[in-house]
């Protein structure tokens, strides 16, 4: 009776556990953020500047992740907060950006792979419940390329392991 006990207590926590956690790795050929593990909290949906949030990505990042893969990328701005882009480089409320200027070698990949030259340059102010999100490195493909997601995009809070 001991040994049957164990188990279901074994698979309650199991399952208690993996309903709310999950994890996440970087496995791109380029990194875009300085860690490769994280633990994904799928019950705290809240977004502040500066998290790391796992999101699923949409339409707009085709060809190169279809719509539902999971990423993860550091919130760089929130609802208020101004992007603007010129001439390849980006700002948020008027402040230059780390790693923010549009990289050729992406832009020739979406090219090549989208059969169209694209304008990156814009200026938006985002909305309610939209967020930038952004790797840390020059060649992520980020908000600078597809722009802003959306909180129903959002799985939960990321935190880097390793």
């Amino acid at each position: 009776m001991q040994a049957i006990a164990t188990i279901v207590l074994t698979v309650t926590v199991f399952h208690l556990a993996t309903s709310r956690f999950s994890f996440g790795l970087e496995a791109q050929e380029e990194a875009c953020l300085p860690y490769t593990l994280f633990v994904i909290d799928k019950k705290d949906t809240s977004v502040a500047l500066g998290d790391f949030v796992a999101f699923y990505a949409d339409e707009r990042t085709r060809p190169w992740f279809e719509p539902g893969t999971l990423m993860i990328k550091e919130v760089r701005a929130t609802a208020g907060d101004r992007i603007r882009i010129e001439k390849g480089q980006m700002f948020i409320n008027d402040a230059e950006v780390d790693y923010g200027r549009i990289d050729p070698e992406v832009v020739s990949k979406i090219e090549e792979k989208k059969k169209v030259t694209p304008s990156f340059d814009r200026e938006m102010v985002l909305e309610e419940m939209r967020f930038w999100v952004m790797g840390n490195q020059p060649r992520t493909f980020d908000s600078r390329y597809w722009g802003p997601i959306s909180s129903e995009q959002i799985v939960g809070q990321a935190y880097p392991l390793f």
